[in-house]
């Protein structure tokens, strides 16, 4: 039961987080990191894996609940997350 406590404990301290303001250096940071990590799933879908990962997506079909970042696909979400992460 552990794990069941980690993860309340986990979960309160996020739904309090909400509430914070971020030193202005930490929102800095974090601005930085998305766009990184936007910047490199943008890119990645030009590289052989990225193209991959594509093409897998694409032979998954299913119902557009998930948009595949750089095409203009939707999918199931089993085979967008891991691609580009689940559609809001």
């Amino acid at each position: 039961m552990a794990a069941a406590d980690i993860t309340g404990r986990l979960a309160r301290y996020m739904v309090e987080a909400r509430e914070r303001v971020l030193a202005p250096h930490v929102a800095r940071e974090a601005r930085h990191r998305i766009l990184d990590t936007l910047a490199a799933m943008v890119s990645g879908a030009h590289l052989k894996p990225g193209e991959m990962a594509i093409h897998y997506a694409r032979a998954q079909g299913g119902v557009a609940e998930a948009t595949v970042l750089t095409t203009v696909l939707s999918r199931k979400r089993p085979s967008s997350p891991p691609i580009s992460g689940p559609r809001p």
